[in-house]
Order: structure tokens, then C-alpha cells, then sequence
């Protein structure tokens, strides 16, 4: 409970910013491993787990002892999340719409 000490006003919105956040960066992340695993190579989808794992690794250690530097590198990383988030969108939306062809030229 880090926003304990603060009046429900500002509650509030830091719960629903959060969650915003939080909801955000796993859709991206369902998203991507969508798109990871459609490729048929085993490789890939090791080399993004183990590049997960230590990217929270790294990003655990630097608020710990780099407090500064970390906020600057998860602002960073939310900013690669955005981009990333649109890119998947997009490539979404194309595997639908092939889908959707494909489908509608067998029938």
C-alpha cells in the first residue's frame, strides 16, 4: 500500500492510472507472444523468455540501488510498450483480415 498515506482524491486516479498501466503492459505482452509464437522455430520464444526474466531482473536491481535511473528506464520502457502496442495492433488487424479473406474464398 504505497499510496496509503494519501487522501482517497488522490487514491482514485493513482488506482486507475496503475491499472491502466498494468493492463496495457500484459496486452502488449499477450499480443507479442501471439505474434512470437506463430513463428515455428523453438529459438525465438526462448530467447524472449529468458529476455523478460532479465529484463525484470535488471529493472528490479536498478530501484533498488539506482532509484533515478530506473524511473528513467521504465519510462523508456513504457514508451517502447506504446509503440509496440500500436505495431501489434497492426499486425493484428492484418492477420484478421487475411483470416477473413481466406475464409470467405473457400466457402
Amino acid at each position: 500500500m504505497a499510496a496509503s498515506n494519501l487522501e482517497p482524491v488522490a487514491q482514485i486516479p493513482l488506482a486507475m492510472l496503475c491499472g491502466t498501466l498494468s493492463g496495457g503492459i500484459q496486452f502488449t505482452k499477450a499480443s507479442a507472444r501471439l505474434a512470437i509464437n506463430a513463428s515455428p522455430e523453438p529459438v525465438s520464444n526462448a530467447v524472449v523468455s529468458t529476455t523478460e526474466d532479465g529484463l525484470s531482473m535488471f529493472v528490479l536491481y536498478m530501484i533498488i540501488r539506482h532509484l533515478v535511473i530506473a524511473t528513467i528506464v521504465i519510462v523508456v520502457l513504457i514508451a517502447l510498450t506504446v509503440w509496440l502496442l500500436i505495431k501489434l495492433f497492426k499486425f493484428a488487424k492484418k492477420v484478421i483480415v487475411f483470416l477473413f479473406r481466406r475464409k470467405s474464398g473457400e466457402s
